[in-house]
């Protein structure tokens, strides 16, 4: 059995087999299989229960990013933004791709292509 350890948000600080001090910055523990992913999971602080994250319901369109779940962090470039709204818009000059990573305590991290531009008319 191993001991899982999270922040007050329920992101996973630390996966530890055997015996160890609490990591300061721990709000809550639980004990977890051996062989869990600690990608995998987060800390449901109502429920005090340890559960498996979701697929981000992430939708991509042009110039836009939407369903963005409340409190997820997203990084572009050297921008480092969080997401209370559920959307983000960009306004570009130029058209490209840019490349967005979003984390989130309760979902799994991941990478998405967003297409960028002037929009017409401009």
């Amino acid at each position: 059995m191993a001991t899982a350890y999270f922040n007050e948000a329920g992101a996973l600080i630390c996966l530890i087999d055997g015996e160890c001090l609490a990591p300061e910055d721990a709000a809550h523990s639980a004990n977890v299989a051996d062989g869990t992913n600690p990608n995998d999971i987060y800390f449901d602080a109502a429920e005090m229960t340890v559960n498996l994250k979701a697929e981000l319901p992430i939708s991509v369109a042009f110039n836009h990013v939407g369903n963005i779940p409340s409190g997820a962090t997203i990084m572009f470039g050297d921008d480092h933004i969080t997401v209370d709204d559920g959307t983000l818009e960009f306004d570009a000059d130029v058209f490209e791709t840019v490349l967005i990573y979003v984390d989130h305590p309760r979902h799994k991290a991941a990478y998405f292509e967003v297409p960028t531009g002037p929009l017409e008319g401009e």
